[in-house]
């Protein structure tokens, strides 16, 4: 899993290249944005070896480049819009996935307000699916921010409860 913004560590391309034919090694999960950066581990895919997309904005552009898959943020909160997404962008039914994309897109930015898994717990809370209750070193997702997820996850279709259906 290569995410810097987390781990303050960059895996290059071309330290991937190296690990790659190990056999106990079988993919990456890639969260760097730059469309170079997936294409430069494109070249790299093989039967043993998967390259898969950790980044839900970019995620249509990853999988219409070749990627195998995607391991999501937003698909904790909408599992199915998310599987359709994928379906259609590997399906070749572009238009379809850039729907979903494009309603999905308020729920990225949404999920991405503070540190995962934060605004999923909340957007779960939202849904009726947990409790809001977090343990620490997790805080509640700030007051801020919750307008913004519920109008987000309404966007997507997702019914909510009480005053956040509004």
């Amino acid at each position: 899993y290569n995410v810097p913004s987390r781990t303050g560590v960059d895996l290059l391309p071309e330290s991937v290249a190296q690990l790659a034919p190990h056999p106990r090694i079988i993919g990456i999960k890639e969260a760097v944005t730059e469309p170079e950066r997936m294409s430069a581990l494109l070249q790299l895919r093989s039967a043993q070896f998967a390259v898969l997309s950790g980044d839900d904005p970019t995620a249509l552009r990853a999988l219409r480049a070749g990627a195998d898959g995607l391991i999501s943020v937003v698909a904790n909160l909408v599992p199915g819009l998310m599987a359709e997404l994928c379906r259609a962008a590997v399906d070749g039914q572009m238009q379809a996935a850039q729907e979903i994309d494009a309603m999905l897109a308020p729920l990225y930015a949404a999920a991405a307000s503070e540190p995962n898994p934060i605004p999923v717990k909340a957007g779960l809370a939202m849904m009726r699916r947990m409790n809001d209750l977090l343990r620490l070193p997790l805080l509640p997702l700030s007051d801020v921010y919750r307008p913004a997820l519920a109008a987000a996850l309404r966007h997507a279709r997702v019914p909510l409860h009480g005053a956040l259906a509004a």
